[in-house]
């Protein structure tokens, strides 16, 4: 009986360990165009209409990056455009931004806003930064529901934004 009591302990912490994921971060060279990171525990999927995007539906974090023409349009016009669409979004409630900040770095200019929103009684948290390089502008934005989500992978989300680099 012990036999079998520590089989099943060992097989037990074998299929817990199978289905963890690492803390690494994994670099994505999106056709020399842009490089981001994202954790090891995200994937890519195709749910978002965007450029590139990833998810963990069990974490419920999810991220994508698009990539715009500049067609004339300001920086500021640029992000008040992005930031528009999703503050209209109709199954958003209660868009409040709760933080912003401006970064001018080598090579490129980007704006970081963090908001909260309620879609069907539940809380939305997004990360949503617009980036400016000489020859486009791009849209990254990551979220995730429920403060406690919130605070869990919150510091991953905001170190997939501070990864971002645009290359064009």
């Amino acid at each position: 009986m012990r036999k079998l009591n520590l089989l099943f302990i060992i097989i037990l912490a074998g299929l817990f360990t199978a289905c963890g994921y690492s803390d690494e971060f994994n670099e994505f060279n999106h056709e020399n165009t842009f490089v981001i990171s994202f954790p090891d525990y995200m994937e890519e999927c195709d749910d978002f209409q965007a450029d590139l995007e990833l998810k963990n539906s069990y974490r419920n974090t999810y991220g994508f990056v698009k990539v715009y023409d500049k067609e004339g349009r300001t920086f500021e016009q640029f992000q008040q455009e992005v930031l528009g669409v999703l503050k209209g979004y109709e199954l958003l409630n209660d868009v409040l931004v709760t933080d912003s900040f401006y970064r001018d770095t080598d090579g490129f200019q980007a704006i970081d806003i963090e908001l909260y929103g309620v879609m069907q009684d539940e809380n939305i948290y997004y990360w949503h930064s617009c980036f400016e390089s000489a020859g486009k502008f791009f849209e990254v934005v990551c979220w995730t529901r429920s403060m406690d989500r919130k605070q869990r992978y919150g510091p991953d989300l905001e170190k997939v934004i501070g990864s971002f680099r645009p290359l064009v």
